[in-house]
């Protein structure tokens, strides 16, 4: 018998548990594949052209600065991110989930700073804010991520979300550029920020999923098959 017969008490194959596994995540990891594509998406509409913008569009903007501004951004996101990431080691779900909302609020903020940006000045803002919503959300979203990967899929689900980020950024490395050439920088930062809302709007889904003993509950269509269909043969 295998260990989903074990477990529930239903004679299955491996083979066929094997098959069943194979076709869908738990919705914890869908909640978090999802939002986290969309909003990297959306963030990777402004990636490309972002030097550009501020070397030709902001006072006070020039290549160097625009490299002091993305070193602004790795720096602050590096101090934040690898101390809060034991603090979310020595929490549950709840707080982590907590945490990942408020980055994702501050990282959604980002493309809206450049949209109004003016001055260097506004920039460093933008990278500042983008290096603490990220210092945030990466603890706190692989925290939840690792503690929900399917047993036995957890190369696939890794992969499954490398994957979909590179194309994603694949896509809006080229979108973003020709969106900036056609319809203007700012027009894309707004666009951008649509985006990532839309994409922090999915991650806002996780609060209404069912919590216990401080760790969110997955429920995988595997616990849809059991309670619906094996129960209703009985």
């Amino acid at each position: 018998m295998s260990a989903l017969g074990k477990r529930w008490g239903v004679k299955a194959s491996r083979g066929f548990e094997s098959h069943l596994l194979r076709l869908k995540m738990n919705k914890v990891i869908k909640f978090l594949l999802l939002g986290d594509t969309v909003i990297f998406t959306g963030l990777g509409l402004g990636a490309p052209i972002l030097a550009i913008f501020i070397a030709d569009y902001i006072v006070g903007g020039n290549i160097l600065t625009a490299g002091i501004a993305s070193a602004l951004y790795f720096v602050i996101k590096a101090f934040i991110q690898i101390p809060f990431s034991r603090y979310i080691d020595a929490h549950d779900d709840v707080k982590a989930l907590r945490w990942l909302l408020i980055g994702t609020f501050l990282i959604i903020l980002t493309p809206f700073i450049y949209m109004i940006a003016n001055h260097i000045y506004w920039i460093f803002l933008a990278q500042i804010v983008y290096g603490i919503g990220v210092g945030f959300y990466s603890p706190s979203w692989l925290g939840i991520w690792s503690g929900h990967l399917d047993e036995g899929h957890e190369s696939f689900e890794w992969s499954t979300q490398a994957g979909v980020a590179g194309l994603g950024a694949a896509m809006t490395a080229l979108a973003g550029a020709a969106i900036a050439q056609y319809l203007g920088f700012r027009f894309t930062f707004l666009l951008a920020g649509i985006i990532c809302f839309i994409g922090g709007s999915i991650l806002v889904g996780l609060s209404h999923q069912k919590v216990r003993w401080g760790k969110i509950i997955t429920e995988p269509w595997l616990y849809y098959f059991r309670k619906k269909i094996l129960r209703s043969r009985d």
